[in-house]
This record gives C-alpha cells, sequence and structure tokens, in this order.
C-alpha cells in the first residue's frame, strides 16, 4: 500500500476526491490535500506500543473489514490500549463513516452514551 502511496499522482488523486466527495467547496485545493494526504500516510502515526499503553480513556478503533488498514493492525492497536473497544463494520472500506454512515453513526452514538466500565477481554 505505501508504495502505490509513494507513486501517488497528484492530479489523478485529486480528479478522484473531486468524484468520491462531490460537493468540494474547493476543488482547486484538492492536489494540495492530495500532497498533505500523502505525506501524512507515509509519516504517521508513530506511536509506539509503549505510547499506546500510556492512552487510558475509553477509545474505540473502528474498521470496516474490506478496509485498506489491515484487521490485525486495528486490532493490534485495540488490543495494545488499556481501555480499546474495537468495531469491525461488515462490508466496510476505508470510506464506511460515508458509505455505512448508519451503521458507523448507530456505534459511535452507543460508543459515546455507554458508561465505560472495565470490561474482561477473553
Amino acid at each position: 500500500m505505501l508504495n502505490k502511496v509513494r507513486a501517488w499522482d497528484y492530479n489523478k488523486m485529486a480528479a478522484y476526491l473531486q468524484e468520491k466527495f462531490q460537493g468540494n467547496p474547493n476543488p482547486n485545493m484538492l492536489p494540495q490535500f492530495a500532497r498533505r494526504m500523502q505525506a501524512l500516510m507515509l509519516t504517521q502515526p508513530r506511536y509506539t506500543r509503549a505510547d499506546l499503553k500510556k492512552i487510558q480513556c475509553p477509545t474505540l478503533i473502528m474498521s470496516g473489514d474490506h478496509d485498506f488498514i489491515k484487521l490485525e493492525h486495528s486490532n493490534y492497536i485495540y488490543s495494545t490500549l488499556p481501555n480499546g473497544f474495537l468495531s469491525i463494520i461488515p462490508a466496510g472500506t476505508h470510506y464506511c463513516i460515508k458509505e455505512k454512515y448508519t451503521v458507523v453513526n448507530a456505534t459511535i452514538i452507543d460508543f459515546l452514551k455507554w458508561k465505560a466500565e472495565k470490561v474482561n477481554r477473553y
């Protein structure tokens, strides 16, 4: 995946983003946005295992089961966080927040309303 990101053509990526997110208020900024996305994807995040273990607040990790983020990576983050919670969206891609918004929104609302309690992991 990272090799694909390194090889991005910014104009093609801008056209893709324009198609994917129709109604963008400033399409002329999309090539610059694509460059920033590329830099972010190639350099971030840089959390170590020790960094993740320091995060004490309840944290929801959400991925699609067809996401380009590997399930193993989402599970690693979830299982490393002391108060991590994991939600895998069925038939969800990296864009499931847009494509499966009813499931995503319901999951987030439930998580925010839930009184976080210590849950034993099995």
